[in-house]
């Protein structure tokens, strides 16, 4: 429900980023998250708690978050300057790995001692602790230059304007447009990896819950340290070199997985290496990706350009999920799973055989008179 939710808001969150002040929206956003997540034990105390509730509260979440995060996306070149994207995009990721890496098991470990309803009391104060944080911020953001509303269209026609001429700013740079085709088919084989890892784990390869758990963590270690390491990475490579290599290596490192296990030999150190990679790789990719696409888009227009992007790469994910369960109940989950891995690491050709491999310290954009169409 979260993802169907960010695939709706996603590109209605650009067009308010580029309306409103991106700080305020992050702040809203979290907030309404906050009340929203404490409205379900506030409700199981009262003893009318039943599913509706849950699928209501994890859509909405999960819009508004996607909101925080193309308003997030947006802010950050106004508050680092375009120039240390990819430092800031590098520790932002390092933040959110430690987070998926730690949060579930203290999430876990907590619901041990009390009820689960009350976790999520805690997960509505980290949200409110973000928003002040947030709020806390003092850089000013510039004032916005936008063409007078044509009322003759309605809000509707007009959103959806705005919302197309963020997607044609994307399809119409050669760079731009590589790089999300080479995200989106990464995104692809995320869908297929979410869907089939563990049940390929464990029936494929016997692992127990407890051996899956450790060999997944080391993607999460993987993906700490591509944070960490990628603004070296790309100060030694320049930007092109980065992402292609990246991406290659993402891809192999999921080429590896299928092969767990072959002719008897112990699955846990080819399964250990594939995730670390890939793991590491993605991180990469993501900063990267990200951050070039922060320095290229002009200030005007870059909350519809993020969120364009977001909703392709997300949409891409569930599409995956799905053609991967349908792969393993025709071929089983190491044909399919190998199978989607070959299409997600041929996404790096994508930006293998553009101006992207070329690329060395691309153009900062600040500000441009985009014109409506």
């Amino acid at each position: 429900m979260g993802g169907m939710a960010s695939l709706f808001a996603g590109l209605l969150a650009g067009v308010l980023a580029d309306r409103l002040r991106r700080r305020p929206l992050m702040v809203v956003a979290d907030v309404l998250s906050a009340l929203l997540i404490l409205a379900v034990p506030t409700v199981w105390a009262l003893g009318s708690l039943v599913m509706f509730h849950l699928y209501l509260v994890e859509f909405l979440v999960g819009g508004l978050t996607t909101v925080s995060y193309v308003a997030g996306q947006s802010y950050l070149p106004v508050v680092v300057g375009r120039g240390y994207l990819v430092e800031a995009n590098g520790k932002l990721r390092a933040n959110e790995a430690l987070a998926q890496v730690a949060g579930p098991s203290f999430a876990g470990g907590l619901a041990q001692f009390v009820a689960a309803p009350l976790v999520l009391v805690l997960d509505s104060l980290s949200f409110l602790a973000s928003a002040i944080l947030v709020g806390s911020i003092r850089t000013v953001e510039p004032g916005r230059r936008r063409q007078p509303d044509d009322e003759s269209t309605g809000a509707f026609g007009r959103a959806a304007r705005e919302t197309a001429e963020g997607l044609r700013w994307i399809l119409g740079s050669p760079l731009l447009r590589a790089v999300l085709a080479t995200s989106v088919s990464l995104s692809l084989f995320s869908g297929v990896f979410a869907a089939l890892f563990v049940l390929f784990a464990g029936r494929g390869l016997g692992l127990s819950p407890a051996a899956i758990g450790a060999v997944l963590a080391f993607q999460g270690i993987g993906s700490i340290l591509g944070a960490l390491l990628s603004g070296r990475i790309s100060h030694r490579l320049e930007t092109g070199p980065s992402l292609v290599l990246s991406a290659a290596g993402m891809g192999l490192g999921w080429l590896v997985l299928p092969l767990a296990g072959i002719f008897g030999s112990p699955p846990a150190p080819t399964l250990v290496f594939g995730l670390f990679l890939s793991g590491f790789c993605y991180v990469v990719y993501v900063v990267q990706a990200v951050s070039l696409r922060q320095r290229l888009t002009p200030d005007e227009i870059l909350g519809r350009v993020n969120a364009g992007a977001v909703a392709l790469i997300f949409a891409a994910t569930p599409v995956g999920s799905l053609l991967g369960g349908f792969l393993a109940e025709s071929l089983g989950a190491r044909a399919a799973l190998a199978l989607g891995a070959m299409v997600g690491a041929s996404g790096f050709l994508w930006t293998l055989f553009s101006p992207v491999r070329r690329l060395r310290t691309p153009p900062i954009r600040s500000r441009s008179s985009v014109k409506e169409r």
